[in-house]
């Protein structure tokens, strides 16, 4: 089920990792520190988003349960807190694709960070790379931004097309 408030920006979304009650009564008090759309997944947000450019915001450690197919502009930053995105034991395929007219921004375009606040740890991938962007793709890494955990595989990030890091 997606909880939303059609009241609120659609173009900014946020996913706290609420246990169900927990949630339930967030969405009853309206109590959410951003005023965003709360989700329980990136899959659950992404399936939203549709074609739709959008910020998601973490708000906890997530565990993503399939390869995040990006279509268009998509960063994904911390709420300022460290937050790490996995993946289960045996995972199969790259965390991100990035296919053609897709950009996947990680991290925040602010200049303030002067610490690592999102995490990629890839550990239990089992394909080529950790990100694949296609041609016509991009990916921009910005500060505050580690990758890791891609030691037996080929490549953190596979490219044919635009990797910019700042």
């Amino acid at each position: 089920k997606q909880y939303r408030d059609m009241d609120k920006p659609t173009d900014v979304l946020s996913f706290p990792m609420f246990e169900k009650d927990e949630l339930e009564e967030k969405i009853k008090n309206n109590d959410f520190e951003h005023e965003d759309v709360p989700y329980t997944s990136i899959e659950e947000a992404m399936a939203d988003i549709g074609d739709d450019p959008a910020i998601i915001y973490l708000m906890d450690d997530i565990t993503i349960e399939q390869t995040i197919v990006i279509k268009n502009d998509i960063t994904i930053e911390s709420d300022g807190l460290p937050h790490t995105i996995s993946v289960p034991a045996g995972f199969e395929g790259p965390m991100f694709e990035v296919v053609d007219g897709g950009a996947l921004s990680l991290g925040s375009h602010a200049e303030n960070y002067e610490v690592d606040v999102l995490y990629i740890n890839g550990s239990n991938v089992t394909a080529d790379a950790l990100i694949n962007v296609q041609t016509g793709g991009s990916v921009e890494i910005y500060s505050g931004t580690v990758i890791f955990g891609a030691d037996n595989i080929e490549s953190a990030i596979k490219s044919v097309d635009t990797i910019e890091m700042y």
